[in-house]
C-alpha cells in the first residue's frame, strides 16, 4: 500500500528544502511528528539515522529510527524505518515549476503487519495532506490548517 500527497508551493525547491531539512522543526508543520533529531551520521547523507517520535495510529507516542537510503538535497530524500511490524519507506521530492515548486510526500508500507495500514489509509492521507498544507502555509506566510 502507498500513500501520496503533493502540493504546489510558491517558492523555489531550494527554499522549500531549507525548511524541510530542519528536522527538529518538523513538529511545527507535520501533525504526525512529535519530535525529530539526528541519531548518527551526517545529516541528510546516505546511511545517516534519524530518530523520530511519532503519533502512532492509536494516538500513542512511539519512537522509530529511520535510515536515510538516498539524499539529494533540494531534490529527493528517501528513508526507511520499522514501527510496530510495519516497514515504511518514506520520501519527499521537490521539483521546480514555473513560479514555485511541487512537493510530493510518499510512503509505502511493507512487512507482516502492513495489511493493517489499509485500515488507516484515510487517516494517513489526511495527515499527509495536512502536513503539506501546513508546510505551504509556513513558507508562504499564510494561516495553517
Amino acid at each position: 500500500m502507498q500513500i501520496e500527497s503533493d502540493i504546489y508551493i510558491h517558492a523555489a525547491a531550494a527554499a522549500v528544502w531549507v525548511v524541510v531539512s530542519r528536522v527538529e522543526r518538523w513538529p511545527d508543520w507535520h501533525p504526525q511528528v512529535i519530535g525529530a533529531a539526528w541519531a548518527e551520521g551526517t545529516p541528510w547523507a546516505d546511511g545517516a539515522r534519524l530518530r523520530l517520535r511519532l503519533r502512532s495510529p492509536l494516538g500513542l507516542p512511539v519512537t522509530s529510527t529511520a535510515l536515510i537510503r538516498m539524499a539529494v538535497p533540494g531534490s529527493t530524500v528517501v528513508w526507511e524505518g520499522t514501527l510496530l511490524g510495519v516497514v515504511a519507506v518514506h520520501s519527499f521530492r521537490f521539483a521546480d515549476e514555473v513560479g514555485g515548486c511541487r512537493v510530493t510526500e510518499r510512503e509505502s508500507y511493507h512487512g507482516f503487519m502492513s495489511p493493517i495500514m489499509a485500515l488507516l489509509r484515510g487517516r494517513q492521507q489526511r495527515a499527509f495532506d495536512t502536513a503539506l498544507a501546513n508546510l505551504k502555509a509556513q513558507i508562504e506566510g499564510m494561516p495553517r490548517r
